[in-house]
């Protein structure tokens, strides 16, 4: 396939991806990743209008963060828990990010309405966006 093919992504194998594997340390609850992969649809349509960072910040850390603060009972100080809601925030982009990987890696997973060159560099942009917010810790 040369730089300039016109290929469609229902003609290119989901092989193309270059992938990132992560290794998730914090602990999440059953409920917890139910819910996640209930509003992955949400994700995804995000990332494909290019505008995930204002949804994860306006919608999505909100959520989380009211339905499962990081310090319930006050027993961290404050740096600590800023510290831990950085890196569950961290966490939850990369465990989005792999199901949305995986999820175009299936067959006819990958959205019709891109190319397969523009769904590389939403995926390759995630990835950017985590190397940037682990850099920054």
């Amino acid at each position: 396939m040369s730089a300039e093919s016109n290929t469609t992504s229902k003609e290119t194998p989901a092989s193309f991806f270059l992938t990132r594997r992560y290794q998730v340390f914090l602990p999440f609850t059953d409920k917890q990743i139910e819910w996640l992969l209930l509003i992955l649809s949400d994700f995804e349509r995000e990332v494909l209008n290019d505008s995930v960072e204002s949804w994860l910040r306006g919608i999505l850390y909100l959520c989380w963060f009211a339905w499962w603060p990081e310090n319930p009972d006050g027993m961290f100080c404050q740096a600590e828990e800023e510290d831990d809601r950085r890196q569950r925030k961290v966490a939850l982009l990369q465990i989005f990010t792999m199901h949305l990987e995986h999820r175009w890696h299936m067959p006819r997973g990958l959205p019709e309405e891109v190319g397969a060159g523009a769904v590389c560099e939403m995926i390759v942009g995630l990835h950017a966006m985590i190397d940037d917010m682990t850099s920054a810790e």
